[in-house]
């Protein structure tokens, strides 16, 4: 059954002595409001690392009609450049592009990017979902109570969950790699 962002908070809560939460509405319970701001916060920090299921590549952004701006996804938390024409010639600014080189928003062709993407914590993979919850415990724990000893004992948790979502990192860029045409190609001529 799939870790569940409800279940995650209600792990939080759990860790400080708290009684669950029924849903995910704001009733005035202080510490679920503050356990699921801390889990929003740190599944947002983890995915602006950018994983495999959360990274798009090859992403070709275009202007919009008639203002020739172009704008990046809500849920973007950063970019890389893959066909700039000079380095250092186009920024993110806010959920647009800036042209350096015009001193401007305005861009007469598209742009090729890669997109790290912000994904709903029911769309993440549970071992990501499972270290997202793992690291907002130990944080959560430390602001709530400050407490050393359960602090040791969460960090041990959050470790073995990050080595677990390397590992399926590890593996989806392994296999990843080895499906791709050009691999394929290299292997089949025997190089």
């Amino acid at each position: 059954m799939p870790l569940t962002e409800l279940e995650a908070v209600n792990d939080m809560l759990a860790s400080i002595g708290e009684s669950p939460v029924s849903t995910l509405q704001d009733h005035g319970v202080v510490d679920a409001v503050f356990a699921r701001s801390t889990l929003q916060k740190i599944s947002k920090e983890v995915q602006a690392e950018g994983w495999f299921f959360n990274r798009e590549q090859g992403v070709t952004l275009t202007p919009t009609y008639p203002d020739q701006e172009i704008y990046l996804p809500e849920t973007a938390l950063s970019l890389t450049f893959l066909d700039p024409p000079v380095v250092g010639a186009y920024v993110q600014r806010g959920l647009r592009l800036y042209n350096r080189t015009t001193q401007s928003y305005k861009f007469t062709h598209p742009i090729t990017v890669s997109l790290i993407l912000e994904l709903p914590f029911a769309e993440l993979p549970e071992q990501a979902k499972t270290y997202i919850q793992q690291r907002a415990t130990r944080i959560f724990q430390e602001r709530s109570l400050g407490s050393a000893e359960l602090s040791r004992l969460t960090v041990q948790d959050e470790a073995s969950s990050l080595a677990a979502l390397k590992s399926l990192e590890a593996d989806q860029t392994r296999s990843s790699l080895l499906s791709s045409a050009d691999l394929s190609y290299v292997t089949q001529r025997g190089w």
